[in-house]
């Protein structure tokens, strides 16, 4: 018979994995705000900027001894106004969980929830400058205060109605540069019209970043995979040395590369559809911060345990739409 110690003697153990904290269902990046460029601070929370519509070509002659009768002064300037946000996320640890249980996996609970929410937070942002969400002036009711308009709000069509702040129509994005068919139409052919028609317009073929769902990364994930021969009605694949037509091997399309310019694709868990989809000129955009980043703000302890305020004030700065591409499937 065992004798002496045994484990099921020891009830005061700890699991061996008791710092380990996991969760599947908890997307990190945030590649907008991520990248996007910090304009200057804001000093109110409403901004205004202006895009230029440049003048047409001019094709006439002057006649010998022609005298100057008119003069230009540049293209017209349209008004573009915007509204900012505060982003606020609040947390509170009990007193006995902060200062008297002993966590194995989180030895400082205040620590690890200001961290946590300053993410949290960022993800927050990430999914209204993402969204269709419309702009609107403070209510001045609790979670009513003023909310900056989503990139699919400041992408409408001409015809589209903005209810807040309305973009002036001559610079809306074009038609041409939204995709609203189905999401089983969308091809290639019509990801190089979107992008042929944005080089038209302006001038340039860039480097340009795609936010996608993952429905929209799986069709770009059928470019040039399909060989299809219209005559006998049949389709073969390429696989990843594109030398033959056998189908073990397929590629996920990460950079497109299109005679109207490259397309960086990065799957974004905030855009508010799997069908959605965003190719941007980020030379464009920016965001206009308050601060140098989320204002921490300790609250006062009523007894209960610490509490904290984490604030993140700005806003999102779209410059001219134009210069962008929308994917909108009809059946979103």
């Amino acid at each position: 018979m065992a004798g002496g110690l045994t484990i099921s003697n020891i009830p005061s153990k700890r699991p061996s994995l008791a710092n380990v904290i996991l969760c599947a269902a908890n997307p990190e990046e945030t590649p907008l705000i991520t990248r996007i460029r910090k304009g200057k601070k804001l000093t109110q929370m409403d901004h205004k900027y202006f895009v230029e519509i440049k003048p047409a070509r001019k094709s006439a002659g002057a006649t010998d001894g022609e005298d100057v009768t008119a003069y230009e002064g540049g293209g017209p300037r349209k008004e573009v106004e915007i509204r900012a946000q505060e982003f606020r996320r609040t947390y509170k640890v009990g007193q006995q969980s902060q200062d008297v249980v002993e966590d194995a996996a989180v030895p400082d609970q205040m620590a690890k929830l200001r961290l946590d929410y300053g993410k949290e937070i960022m993800k927050d942002v990430e999914a209204r400058a993402l969204s269709s969400t419309a702009s609107a002036a403070d209510e001045g009711s609790p979670g009513l205060g003023s909310r900056m308009g989503g990139l699919g709000y400041l992408l409408s069509a001409s015809g589209d109605s903005m209810a807040d702040k309305p973009i002036p129509t001559e610079i809306r994005i074009p038609s041409d540069q939204r995709f609203t068919d189905t999401l089983a139409n969308l091809d290639e052919n019509d990801i190089n019209d979107l992008l042929q028609s944005r080089r038209e317009l302006t001038g340039n073929s860039m480097e340009l970043l795609a936010l996608v769902g993952t429905d929209i990364q799986r069709r770009f994930d059928r470019f040039e995979n399909y060989l299809p021969d219209v005559s006998s009605h049949t389709t073969t694949f390429r696989n990843m040395s594109n030398q033959t037509s056998k189908r073990e091997v397929r590629r996920g399309i990460r950079f497109y590369e299109s005679s109207f310019g490259s397309v960086e694709l990065i799957i974004d868990d905030f855009l508010p559809s799997s069908k959605r989809g965003y190719i941007l000129d980020m030379e464009q955009l920016t965001w206009l911060p308050h601060g140098t980043g989320a204002k921490r703000t300790p609250l006062a302890d009523a007894g209960g345990g610490p509490r904290e305020l984490l604030a993140f004030i700005g806003a999102f700065h779209a410059g001219d739409v134009r210069s962008h591409i929308l994917i909108k499937p009809s059946d979103e």
